[in-house]
């Protein structure tokens, strides 16, 4: 379907761009080509986002309004009708992504705003593309799970598809890269619809919000990074900190350690960062694994320490299993965070566990540097009293100089 066809046929779900015609053709104006040694894709590209995040969406049916930000703590089970009506089409596809070990059912990607269009699920082999707005199914690439890969071997597509392009399969994968995967692509048009996009780039924007923010034709996109993660039940009912649906999925044989699509969190790294103690036990007593990390090195002990979790909670995490010497990918380890968030208490606790008090961090400083430099007197005491080196050298200085350079006289008079 050529961009002009689409166009005729489109129906928009709301105004679907801030009010005012002065203010669309300044936008619509801005929207450039960037040449191939400028673009971050090694193509002509069209630069739509001077228009695309310039943006706001509005609409005068409160029901989409509320339903358009709704999403976030949706499951498996909150996807509408799969029925996607008369005129709907089916056509033949080929398309594949790695997906994490623990994948069930669960939400995909959730808007986090009214600019953005689309919520995303998977279920039971088949990913299901949601209108954010309206709530209805607009297309379902169905497939099956081969191995570590979900292959997409067909698209049900509602009538008007998803999107302008005569490759339905190029624009559902792209829906699925930038959406579920976050990759920054293109949208894949042809070059006689690029050239009507920039014309009419409220049109796109209509479509996808401000995750339009480039379209080109002939690039081929790189491997994602990550495989596809949901956010299972489990996870959803952790957020929402319902600790009694938590007991109840996992009674049932829900799978506590599925990874989410954020930086690769899990239930229980999500139980520490909200403090919730009574979702941490539930989660340990169903077989949460305590040893897992997230995608930058994060633990949930370290997680429990930044976010306030009581000495007996972090005791019990250790007790389950997790690793009181790990490091995050900026070689953080648990003495750093207690430094960080200036909690004595944990810092004493810790160093009597024989923790190094002189671990470095990849930018070469000690828990003591951190504390110096953040003004925090009472963990830097706590720190001295554990024996830490109060000269030691690092690419900032000593842990005065650092102090003094901050400008936090109370630490530095702790300093010699």
């Amino acid at each position: 379907m050529g961009f002009l066809d689409w166009l005729r046929g489109k129906k928009s779900d709301g105004k679907g761009a801030g009010d005012g015609a002065a203010t669309l053709a300044a936008a619509s104006a801005a929207v450039r080509w960037l040449s191939a040694e400028e673009s971050p894709f090694g193509v002509r590209t069209l630069d739509l986002r001077p228009f695309t995040h310039a943006m706001m969406s509005t609409t005068t049916d409160p029901e989409n309004a509320s339903r358009a930000v709704s999403w976030a703590l949706a499951t498996a089970q909150s996807i509408p009708s799969l029925d996607l009506g008369e005129g709907a089409k089916t056509v033949p596809c080929k398309l594949g992504y790695a997906v994490a070990p623990a994948f069930p059912d669960g939400l995909l990607f959730a808007p986090r705003a009214m600019e953005e269009k689309w919520a995303l699920f998977h279920q039971a082999g088949s990913i299901v593309a949601v209108r954010s707005w309206t709530g209805k199914v607009a297309a379902i690439g169905r497939g099956k799970r081969d191995g570590d890969r979900l292959v997409i071997e067909e698209l049900v597509l509602a009538d008007g598809g998803i999107g302008p392009g005569d490759d339905p399969g190029a624009m559902f994968d792209w829906l699925v890269r930038t959406h579920a995967l976050g990759q920054s692509l293109p949208l894949p048009l042809d070059e006689a619809d690029l050239e009507i996009a920039q014309t009419v780039p409220v049109a796109l924007f209509s479509m996808f919000g401000r995750m339009a923010e480039f379209a080109a034709a002939g690039f081929l996109a790189p491997h994602p990074v990550w495989p596809l993660r949901v956010f299972g039940a489990v996870m959803q009912a952790v957020r929402r900190e319902d600790v009694n649906q938590v007991k109840a999925l996992l009674a049932d044989g829900a799978d506590p350690n599925v990874p989410s699509p954020i930086d690769g969190y899990t239930a229980l790294h999500v139980a520490m960062v909200n403090g919730n103690a009574e979702a941490m036990r539930a989660l340990l007593a169903g077989g949460a694994n305590a040893r897992l990390r997230t995608d930058r090195g994060m633990d949930p002990v370290g997680l429990g320490i930044v976010n306030g979790a009581p000495r007996e909670v972090l005791e019990d995490l250790l007790a389950a299993g997790a690793a009181a010497d790990t490091v995050n990918i900026d070689g953080f380890g648990l003495l750093h965070a207690a430094a960080e968030v200036n909690r004595p208490e944990i810092v004493t606790w810790l160093a009597g566990r024989g923790l190094d008090v002189e671990a470095r961090t990849r930018g070469e400083l000690t828990p003591l540097h951190i504390a110096s430099g953040l003004g925090h007197a009472d963990a830097a005491r706590a720190l001295i009293a554990a024996g830490a080196d109060v000269k030691a050298a690092s690419p900032r200085g000593t842990p005065r100089q650092i102090a003094e350079a901050e400008k936090h006289p109370a630490v530095a008079a702790l300093l010699p």
